[in-house]
């Protein structure tokens, strides 16, 4: 399925699909790097869109899609991107808001659970202060979440078994 199509049957995103990394806040741009700026679908401010329906939730901050160059056409990677601070605190939100976004996404934003190729990326906003085998990160590995990177690089294309 293609990102569009998932925006388009979920209420509450529609109308904040933007071309290419448009969404992104500014300070946040810089640490998405794309290998093929064509190959990006759209990106969304999840955690701008629904701020006013989920005031106090702890919302995921961006969702961008990716047709990467060896994948047929429409059958698009989805990547679910947090950034934030990467310190023992951080990985606590960050492990609440993984909770958040997967009862979301099995809730109202159901649409964009497809693929089974979606990824889900913390990004360090800063200095990356966690050990690798700390308690929190250990728990955001059984969410699908890998140690935080300091830079997001999308390839244009993936290994086959990606």
């Amino acid at each position: 399925m293609r990102l569009v199509d998932a925006v388009t049957k979920t209420p509450a995103l529609r109308g904040a699909l933007r071309t290419g990394l448009g969404a992104i806040k500014q300070q946040d741009r810089a640490r998405i790097r794309p290998e093929d700026v064509h190959r990006l679908r759209g990106s969304i401010d999840v955690d701008e869109k629904l701020k006013r329906s989920f005031p106090t939730s702890n919302r995921w901050d961006y969702v961008i899609g990716v047709q990467h160059a060896n994948r047929k056409s429409g059958d698009e990677d989805v990547y679910w991107v947090e950034v934030h601070s990467a310190h023992d605190h951080g990985a606590t939100e960050v492990l609440r808001k993984i909770q958040w976004l997967r009862a979301w996404l099995a809730g109202q934003g159901l649409p964009l659970a497809f693929s089974g190729r979606r990824k889900f990326v913390w990004v360090a906003s800063g200095k990356v202060s966690l050990t690798r085998d700390a308690r929190r990160v250990r728990e955001l590995a059984k969410h699908g979440i890998a140690f935080p990177t300091r830079i997001l690089e999308i390839k244009a294309t993936v290994p086959s078994n990606g």
